[in-house]
């Protein structure tokens, strides 16, 4: 048995994983601070631990060396610059292996998802950041370790101000930071979404707007990759019809290639995922 650690900005997931399948499941809020978010991080895996296990497969965001396990100046984790992995084998003394959240993501659902028996999968994380993971044969592409990046494809070179893109791109058009752009007195993905569901307009037009913007940049993937299928998870793809029609509508416009742009299957994608790559 594995233990697969999903670290993201707001939430803190681990499995306890045998063979592909769950057997425990927990989920912290990520603490604030280094302090805070490293304790939400030991008490996940604490809620899953068991004695004898292989290791901990560990997926964070990037920019990260996964190598090494030290989290480079990432925008959404209040950990830049620490080394998680010389952290986490003095806390707990077991085999670790990282890689990006996004791209642990990507390899669950190509395992045990929406991409199972497909041959390229492109996976996109909606949430606090915005992540990718690139999938071939149930193997991530990875480059010299941090491919799958989608978050700083440009869809418009006007200047931004988001705190770490220069220019609008996927992620800050697309994360929850976009979304919240687009409809100010909200503070929150979710309470965008449950205003939109009750008919509030400004919520609903915020909406459209983001999956217009999402389309275009699943679009430009699509012509640039042409996979099999695009699975789409992370937080914000809760929202999923809030956001379908407006986005297809806009792959469609982007390129003719044909790939489904579908919603993750499995609710624990992430947790499978991180746990495979030991």
């Amino acid at each position: 048995m594995r233990i697969g650690l999903d670290i993201g900005g707001h939430f803190i997931k681990a499995g306890l994983i045998d063979k592909g399948s769950v057997k425990r499941f927990t989920e912290f809020p990520a603490g604030t601070g280094r302090e805070g978010f490293l304790a939400s991080i030991n008490l996940a895996i604490e809620d899953v631990l068991e004695p004898g296990l292989e290791g901990i497969g560990v997926g964070c965001p990037g920019p990260a060396d996964y190598k090494k396990g030290i989290i480079l100046d990432t925008p959404n984790i209040p950990i830049p610059g620490f080394n998680l992995r010389q952290y986490l084998q003095k806390k707990f003394n077991l085999p670790l292996a990282f890689t990006n959240d996004a791209i642990a993501f990507s390899v669950g659902e190509a395992l045990y998802g929406a991409g199972r028996g497909k041959n390229l999968i492109l996976g996109i994380t909606l949430g606090t950041g915005l992540g990718g993971g690139i999938i071939l044969n149930g193997k991530p592409m990875v480059g010299k370790g941090n491919a799958g990046h989608f978050s700083s494809l440009i869809l418009c070179n006007q200047p931004s101000k988001d705190h770490y893109f220069k220019y609008f791109s996927f992620e800050v058009l697309c994360s929850e930071r976009g979304l919240l752009a687009r409809a100010p007195k909200f503070n929150s993905a979710k309470a965008v979404a449950e205003a939109a569901i009750t008919g509030n307009r400004q919520a609903r037009a915020a909406f459209d707007e983001y999956g217009h913007d999402l389309g275009l940049g699943i679009g430009s993937l699509i012509a640039a990759f042409d996979p099999d299928v695009v699975v789409v998870g992370g937080g914000i793809s809760r929202a999923w019809p809030l956001f379908e029609k407006t986005m297809n509508q806009a792959v469609a416009e982007v390129t003719h290639i044909s790939a489904k742009v579908v919603k993750q299957q499995n609710p624990h994608s992430a947790v499978l995922g991180a746990a495979e790559i030991l």
